[in-house]
């Protein structure tokens, strides 16, 4: 049997409702966050182009616990956007430019003849 809270005690590193999946990572000073698309969770192969394609952005409260700061932060993701988050062990914080616009999804129609 192993305890997980001996082995880091304290918070989350990230704290939320209905958090989207994330992936960090850190070099001991700074803290990368990449957020996915919350339309994105829960993909299943064989995916199919536009599976998770939104119209209307989507806003997440999150709180993020790094370098003993807590950082309440809003997250918006833009229609097919990810975000990714930069913050320094002095709790400064910023959304770095990853975008990507797709092409929209659509169904070809076959020929009439």
């Amino acid at each position: 049997y192993v305890s997980f809270t001996g082995i880091h005690p304290g918070k989350p590193l990230v704290e939320g409702d209905n958090l989207p999946e994330f992936r960090a990572r850190t070099n001991g000073k700074d803290l990368k966050i990449f957020f996915s698309n919350p339309t994105s969770k829960g993909l299943k192969y064989p995916l199919s182009y536009g599976q998770s394609f939104q119209e209307e952005e989507i806003v997440q409260k999150v709180t993020i616990n790094f370098a003993g700061q807590i950082i309440p932060l809003e997250l918006r993701f833009e229609p097919c956007q990810s975000l990714l988050l930069h913050v320094d062990n002095q709790g400064r914080w910023k959304f770095e430019d990853i975008e990507f616009i797709p092409k929209a999804p659509f169904k070809e129609i076959p020929n009439s003849r």
